[in-house]
């Protein structure tokens, strides 16, 4: 039986790497999706850039919870699945605003969690964590870090990579699966968690 039968799926960035993925996912698996999405670079260096960043990651993401919970709340049910980063837990002094926006989102997931859970209801959020994923995002990430450390991009992915304990960049799919996964059912009883696709990266044991 189809995982997203009967479910209507709204996939904002859907027109990049993990979005395009994701939403592909869920429609192969019986949901109806609706793709949104800004075609736009992100900056780290100026205030303006900062302001974009956030605006972008950060606010994209409370305006998306803010009007998708009271369609959640009349069916009194829903799953959110909010997109951060590894970088989420980490010092990204390359990448300042981006760190900072997913941090955020990390947060706010959990004080979506518990609004969705007040009065019986049962509307669930956690959020996805990808590390080195093959997207056009991460190769903006590694020219920027490339930049500010003053190394080329092949040595930037190199550093990312040497950080992966499985040893290979992610695939969009990966990520696909586990938002297929927290947007089911079959994640029913799982609200306010946060969920690393990173290739064992958040573990350290690289240095």
């Amino acid at each position: 039986m189809a995982r997203m039968a009967d479910k209507v799926a709204l996939v904002t960035g859907g027109a990049g790497g993990l979005g395009s993925a994701i939403a592909r996912r869920l429609d192969t698996d019986g949901g109806i999706v609706v793709v949104a999405d800004l075609d736009d670079a992100a900056g780290t260096a100026s205030l303006d850039e900062w302001h974009k960043v956030l605006g972008v990651n950060l606010d994209g993401t409370f305006l998306g919870c803010k009007h998708v919970l009271p369609v959640m709340k009349e069916a009194r049910k829903g799953s959110i699945v909010n997109i951060s980063s590894i970088v989420s837990y980490m010092s990204t002094p390359s990448t300042v605003a981006y760190g900072a926006s997913k941090a955020g989102v990390q947060q706010l997931t959990k004080s979506v969690a518990i609004s969705g859970c007040q009065d019986g209801m049962r509307i669930r959020c956690n959020s996805v964590h990808p590390g080195v994923m093959q997207t056009r995002m991460i190769d903006s990430i590694l020219a920027q870090v490339s930049q500010a450390l003053g190394i080329s991009e092949e040595q930037a992915a190199e550093s990312a990579l040497s950080k992966v304990p499985l040893g290979h960049i992610g695939e969009p799919d990966d990520v696909a699966y586990l938002v297929l996964y927290l947007a089911s059912d079959e994640s029913k009883y799982v609200t306010g968690s946060e969920f690393m696709v990173d290739g064992g990266w958040h573990l350290g044991q690289a240095s």
